[in-house]
């Protein structure tokens, strides 16, 4: 028997269970060459441990991890401030859920919201939410930034999300709204040798173009 079947049979598998507790998540840090000491204490705070990742790019730094669920409204209230849970202020980071899809709209109020539900989800969009969470920033008195974070199963055709988005930007609409699908190394790499193909396609059809052009001209 293979060496590690043996061992699997062996063993009180948990990656099905920590899969129910927890969110992946990626922090990316764009234009950074060094995480500093508050972010570290965020860091410290909200990645289960044994899951930390932290790659360093020219652009940015990409901080790959795990949190509990019963975290991530925390972790979403240090997104939309830019502050640590003591108040102490943060890096810049964008916030994503590559085990998920993720949909993220904000906007600005006069009252603080609480409007979203599963029902209201299923009603308009027809699918089922793994988790909602609202959040609401004090930015004058009267003035409330609420922001909203839903993830879907990995599985799930977002198609009516994305075009729904696609319907509201560039219109002025009082509501913005992003959406980051689900993710892995597959996808990625999928995702970029199609682009790198596209690409390829464009300067192929660019240099024919040229290339007709300067016939043209000399006869």
């Amino acid at each position: 028997m293979n060496f590690f079947d043996s061992l699997k049979a062996e063993l009180q598998l948990g990656e099905e269970e920590l899969n129910k507790c927890t969110i992946q998540i990626r922090l990316y840090y764009p234009n950074t060459a060094e995480l500093n000491l508050n972010t570290f204490k965020l860091l410290d705070r909200f990645i289960v441990n044994g899951t930390l990742n932290i790659i360093r790019k020219l652009k940015g730094i990409t901080v790959y991890g795990r949190v509990r669920n019963e975290d991530f409204s925390e972790l979403h209230q240090c997104y939309s401030t830019f502050k640590n849970i003591d108040n102490s202020n943060l890096q810049r980071f964008i916030l994503y859920t590559p085990g998920n899809h993720y949909v993220h709209f904000y906007t600005f109020t006069k009252e603080v919201v609480n409007k979203i539900n599963k029902e209201m989800v299923k009603d308009k969009w027809k699918l089922e939410p793994i988790l909602i969470d609202e959040c609401n920033v004090i930015m004058l008195q009267e003035i409330v930034r609420y922001s909203c974070i839903i993830l879907f199963n990995k599985n799930d055709d977002i198609a009516i999300i994305k075009n729904q988005i696609d319907s509201i930007k560039g219109n002025k609409h009082p509501i913005r709204a992003f959406v980051s699908e689900y993710s892995n190394k597959e996808v990625r790499d999928a995702t970029k040798k199609k682009n790198n193909n596209n690409n390829k396609d464009r300067k192929g059809a660019t240099q024919s173009t040229s290339t007709n052009q300067s016939n043209n001209s000399t006869n």
